[in-house]
């Protein structure tokens, strides 16, 4: 996962004027469109991929389950899933995606609880972002009330929601109030730590035993805690370690790291494993503003304004693997220099897979170092890179994975290409690819589920006003005196719908309803009709019995 990367933030950060509201930045701002659509962002998952189109166009491909095109089929190959889309997230099983009208959808296997959802769900209404990771997702509304939902842990208390009991929340709940962002890492592994602002102020939740949320403890926090002010961009490590750069453009540090790493990713100096606390490892005034930060498995990445960058840790990723590293391990921020001795130069952006690291080039050429066991580094074969080494040009961007199956997926002026994974990488095959390979996308018709509506609506006594009409929702019934009450007969167009019923207080599930009413008394009745597919319309029948 990597922070946006922009001359804007760069000049900013330069100018001292920086502030969370420019960072829309945390999430990849739309590329300039010609006469066709492209693509602006790429979500991974695991065995699943999903790819956005500047006119909100969703392909989703991978495996069978995660899908969401309505079969049960894999889809090696992209196919359109929804359109009026702003942003995706992807998840473990699921992928989760925000439209233009501020609603959230979600297919795949989004809870243990639930059956595959094979076509997209509605989830949510007035979000304004939202992120998935391994088996949960974050939604933030337009208010800045935090929600979560998904798999609990009990060993970290992942959603944030102070419930030490593990298990899966199947409706949202609220985290908090008074949010700005929020972050939450797609990676392969189940205790994870959540972060979110409150403006320039960083709040952090979920697993903590390598000091990973960054409140001066080792405890797992089940709900918010503050880590540290003035906070203008962060970056969510790929497994223990995380980054934050304030107004000055210095970078902190805090967490552990994996098992396997031989160098420190937080910069702190030998043997310093587990840091617990922010703690400053570049000072922006003096070495020169750090505009974006990236973490894999063995190296953290410090890109400087002036398109430098700095490293700590190691090239490679060294340990149960084995393998030797040419790049000296850095247990403080070190200038990145090529195989001449030269500096690496001209860098607009540093991203990282889980054990790979990406510098892409103003000019678009993209370099690349760490271990290529997938294919993902496009090299024509599985060899790693133990120093910085180009290996593609006319790159604009590129979306690494944190999940296991590298694959990489970078954007060209021709389309999207992909490298690495297998039942994810979107090249039409089940296998890896060892070359950067062109995706194609051929727009289909969207798959509909049936919506949540009545077939047929009948009364015991009276007379519905106006007729009935599944496209209408409000009604008023006038019924005699002489009867104390009223039988409301109901039919669905979607026989796996349910209808629920409320007379002004809970809805409850029902089959058939009947109202009692006092002589002269008015009752208002609700019938909540949910499709399969999670749409949802509610009825309105306003009765009032006559007096005499």
């Amino acid at each position: 996962m990597t922070m946006t990367k922009t001359k804007k933030l760069a000049a900013a950060l330069l100018a001292g004027i920086v502030s969370v509201g420019t960072l829309t930045a945390l999430t990849p701002a739309p590329m300039a469109q010609a006469e066709t659509a492209t693509v602006i962002e790429v979500a991974v998952g695991y065995e699943h991929a999903a790819a956005l189109f500047s006119n909100g166009d969703l392909y989703s491909w991978g495996k069978a389950a995660y899908v969401g095109d309505g079969t049960a089929k894999d889809r090696y190959k992209p196919v359109k899933v929804a359109s009026g889309v702003k942003s995706v997230s992807a998840g473990h099983g699921q992928t989760a995606y925000l439209k233009n009208d501020g609603s959230v959808w979600i297919f795949g296997s989004w809870l243990a609880s639930d059956t595959y959802k094979q076509y997209p769900k509605k989830v949510a209404t007035g979000v304004a972002k939202l992120v998935a990771g391994y088996d949960a997702i974050f939604i933030l509304k337009t208010n800045g009330d935090l929600y979560s939902s998904g798999y609990n842990s009990s060993s970290s208390g992942t959603l944030g929601l102070g419930m030490t009991e593990g298990g899966y929340v199947k409706e949202f709940k609220k985290v908090g109030s008074g949010f700005t962002d929020v972050f939450y890492s797609g990676g392969y592994v189940l205790d994870h730590t959540a972060f979110a602002l409150k403006g320039t102020t960083l709040y952090g939740w979920g697993a903590n035993d390598y000091g990973q949320v960054g409140d001066g403890t080792a405890i797992t926090r089940y709900a918010p805690v503050k880590v540290m002010d003035d906070v203008v961009a962060f970056e969510h490590g790929a497994w223990y370690g995380n980054a934050a750069i304030t107004s000055d453009g210095s970078v902190y540090t805090w967490g552990g790291v994996s098992a396997f790493t031989t160098g420190s990713l937080q910069g702190q100096g030998k043997g310093a494993a587990i840091i617990e606390s922010p703690v400053k490892v570049i000072d922006g005034p003096t070495a020169g503003p750090i505009v974006d930060v990236s973490i894999s498995t063995s190296l953290a990445s410090y890109l400087k304004a002036d398109g430098t960058v700095l490293y700590s840790g190691s090239g490679c990723f060294v340990g149960a693997a084995g393998g030797v590293c040419d790049l000296p391990e850095a247990w403080v921020p070190t200038p990145l220099t090529l195989a001449d001795g030269s500096l690496l130069a001209g860098v607009a952006s540093v991203s990282a897979a889980d054990q790979s690291s990406f510098f892409l080039k103003a000019d678009g050429t993209l370099l690349a170092i760490g271990k290529n066991l997938y294919g993902e580094l496009g090299l024509g074969g599985t060899m790693d890179l133990e120093i910085p080494t180009v290996i593609e040009t006319g790159v604009q961007k590129v979306w690494a994975s944190h999940w296991f199956e590298n694959a990489t997926f970078i954007l060209k002026s021709d389309g999207l290409y992909s490298s690495g994974g297998a039942a994810y990488n979107g090249l039409n095959t089940n296998v890896k690819a060892v070359n950067f390979a062109k995706l194609t996308f051929k727009s289909n018709a969207l798959f509909n589920p049936p919506e949540g509506k009545l077939k047929s609506l009948k009364v015991s006594t009276g007379k519905l006003s106006p007729k009935f009409s599944a496209s209408k929702y409000s009604y008023k019934l006038k019924i005699p005196a002489k009867k104390a009450s009223v039988k409301l007969t109901f039919a669905k167009n979607d026989t796996k719908a349910k209808v629920a019923a409320s007379t002004g207080g809970a809805y409850k599930n029902v089959k058939s309803l009947t109202v009692k009413l006092a002589k002269g008394k008015t009752k208002t009745v609700k019938l909540r009709v949910t499709g399969s597919g999670g749409y949802v319309n509610t009825y309105t029948i306003k009765i009032t019995r006559a007096k005499k």
